[in-house]
């Protein structure tokens, strides 16, 4: 039977024996942990085997590679296993390396074999704290320095720093997260990205840079809403660029085309769009366009695409000499637009416009200046309104201006100061400035309103400038004015000839100055007669008459054109001859047709008027009518070939109507 040799052994776990169990060389075997002891020569127990809780490799080889110790060189672990060198428990180095050679792939393990908790770690740290920082594993990769996490790659891929749940590819936690852009041969912080709170839970991103030798500032904001600032930590619009810059130029924005040959056209642009999408309609832009080569003579153009189609056309131009072009490219004055010239015409502005107006002004609220105008800083004229119409002029009463009235469709002077109506104080040329033709289709009106003598004067060039035509107005001391027909030479001799208040036609060589003043050569309060002959006895004073055979005849038809006027002899009385009398007793020496105020005084009764064919009205054109020598309102109040005259009181054919006759 053989021999049971038995060791000293315990069945307890973790149970190792004392120097006091064993002698020098006897064993000892912990059953429960498959553990290995002896005593060694010194009297310490120490453990055998290929299950230490530590293996301490201070120097010596291991398959002809030194380790440890300060002569220690690199090398495999090749002979240990046919694996590697595999550790359970403990391993405490110095230093260590994993070396393969040819293909094989150098592999360091740590490996849980439960997989539960922590399921790898390596501490990293020295002697007083041999875990001051470790990379654990437990699903994510765990990376502690200073007793705190500091860095984790989650299971997914993501990197958090400062945060144990990164939720994106690389997440950093802290409460002002700033990432820094170091120098590594200086370890200078040249720039940096950190984000900050804005507006209670809401976020924005700084951006720092550093100038040489100074502390890093900020120079680019993007806000909570999305607002982009340069140069301002508080931008209120999607970009704000702002600079502090005392007299000079502050923020600038820079865009550089870098082309540079012979071609003309070169261009930068910002470019605007109005739509969800990005499209080539819809826009607008602003363009620096080169128009001349190699980038020279800049023009800055403005760009607009009409309506919903088409791309953005050219609306707006300065051009490199300074001129602002409107609706052309160009300054040529024959292209439609508009040009404020900058260049060496500066100030000038042309407009031109085909088949239509080409300025247009308007004021609103009260009347006044619309344009004013000046030299040399000193304001000269102005066009404006009054009550609706326009008034061109100067600036104050001592100078002239016209109104051109809608309503009565005159030209009207007016006063500068409130375009109110100016009375005898504008002339119509100068002495030595005269218009040269006048056309009227109507009546020369002259009036003096002032007291005192007045006059229309028509001077004939000549041998001999004296010489004119007159017609005027003279005061007969405190009597009524005396207005008569004045020629001759006003050098030499002056003749007049006025009617008198008693119906007297008188001429003198000088004024009137007392009723009987000058020779009486006739009797007619008419402004002007003309005498004829007449075949008819029917003819009654103040029928309207017409020449037949230089003979007068009584009107029979409407609108007649040949009208001579409203006769004025004996009624029913034939006249054959210019020196046959008319009518004895009445003072006319011939039949007559009267001309201007049909007023008359016959053996001192005073007889008024033309007769009409029915009611008129003061103020009423009138012209023949069908019924015979009889006068009727024309139909408009337009002075016509073929109108008689005025009425000057309202009345009928009941009687005869006072009234101004013109034609004749």
């Amino acid at each position: 039977m053989a021999t049971k040799i038995v060791t000293k052994n315990s069945s307890t776990a973790s149970a190792v024996p004392t120097a006091s169990d064993l002698v020098q060389g006897e064993l000892a075997v912990n059953v429960a942990d498959k553990r290995l002891f002896t005593e060694d020569n010194g009297g310490a127990i120490v453990e055998l085997g290929t299950n230490p809780s530590t293996i301490d490799i201070n120097a010596g080889t291991i398959d002809g590679t030194t380790v440890g110790a300060s002569s220690a060189s690199t090398g495999a672990f090749t002979t240990l296993t046919a694996t590697g060198l595999d550790v359970t428990g403990t391993a405490t180095m110095d230093a260590a390396t994993v070396q393969t050679t040819g293909s094989t792939t150098a592999v360091l393990t740590l490996n849980n074999a439960d997989g539960n908790g922590t399921l790898s770690q390596i501490n990293l740290g020295y002697t007083a704290d041999p875990d001051h920082g470790n990379i654990s594993y437990t699903g994510d990769m765990i990376f502690t320095a200073g007793a705190a996490e500091r860095m984790r790659i989650s299971s997914a891929g993501n990197v958090g720093i400062g945060t144990s749940s990164p939720s994106s590819e690389l997440t950093i936690g802290a409460d002002t997260p700033q990432i820094d852009l170091l120098k590594a041969s200086s370890a200078d912080v040249l720039a940096n990205i950190r984000a900050e709170t804005d507006a209670g839970s809401g976020g924005k991103l700084v951006f720092q840079t550093k100038r040489n030798g100074n502390t890093a500032l900020d120079r680019m904001t993007i806000d909570d809403d999305g607002n982009v600032g340069i140069g301002t930590s508080s931008p209120q619009y999607i970009t704000e660029i702002a600079k502090t810059q005392a007299g000079g130029i502050g923020p600038t924005l820079y865009l550089h085309n870098t082309a540079d040959n012979a071609a003309v056209g070169h261009a930068a642009e910002i470019r605007f769009n109005l739509r969800g999408a990005e499209a080539t309609t819809r826009n607008a832009a602003i363009q620096a366009v080169a128009e001349g080569t190699y980038g020279t003579s800049p023009a800055l153009t403005f760009l607009t695409s009409s309506g919903d189609t088409g791309s953005a056309t050219e609306r707006m131009r300065i051009d490199s000499s300074g001129n602002l072009l409107v609706g052309k490219t160009a300054t040529a004055f024959g292209t439609a637009g508009v040009v404020l010239r900058g260049d060496s015409a500066e100030g000038l502005i042309q407009a031109t416009r085909a088949n239509n107006e080409c300025i247009e002004v308007n004021r609103t609220g009260t009347d006044g200046a619309i344009a004013i105008f000046a030299k040399d800083g000193t304001s000269v004229g102005s066009i404006g309104t009054v009550s609706g119409d326009i008034r061109i002029g100067g600036l104050d009463d001592n100078h002239a201006s016209i109104r051109f009235a809608a309503s009565s469709k005159a030209v009207l002077p007016v006063k500068n100061s409130d375009g109110g109506l100016s009375d005898n104080t504008t002339d119509l040329g100068a002495s030595n400035a005269r218009f040269k033709d006048l056309y009227l289709a109507g009546v020369a009106k002259v009036n003096n309103s002032s007291a005192g003598d007045g006059e229309f004067l028509v001077k004939f060039s000549g041998s001999d400038t004296n010489q004119s035509l007159m017609v005027a107005n003279y005061l007969c001391g405190s009597d009524e004015d005396r207005v008569g027909l004045y020629w001759g030479n006003e050098g030499v001799v002056n003749t007049r000839m006025w009617c008198d208040d008693t119906g007297d036609i008188r001429v003198h060589s000088g004024n009137p100055t007392a009723d009987n003043s000058g020779t009486v050569v006739g009797t007619q309060t008419f402004t002007g007669t003309h005498v004829y002959k007449t075949d008819a006895t029917d003819l009654i004073i103040g029928q309207a008459v017409r020449l037949v055979g230089r003979k007068l005849f009584k009107t029979t038809t409407a609108n007649d054109k040949l009208c001579v006027g409203v006769y004025a002899g004996q009624s029913g009385k034939v006249v054959d001859s210019f020196g046959q009398a008319c009518n004895e007793t009445d003072g006319f020496g011939h039949a007559v047709v009267s001309l201007g105020d049909t007023m008359a005084h016959l053996n001192g009764t005073e007889v008024i008027g033309v007769l009409v064919d029915g009611a008129v009205e003061a103020g009423d054109l009138l012209c023949t009518s069908s019924t015979a020598g009889l006068l009727t309102v024309q139909a408009d109040d337009i002075i016509r070939s073929y109108t008689v005259g005025k009425a000057v009181e309202d009345g009928s054919e009941v009687a005869p109507v006072y009234a101004y006759i013109y034609c004749g």
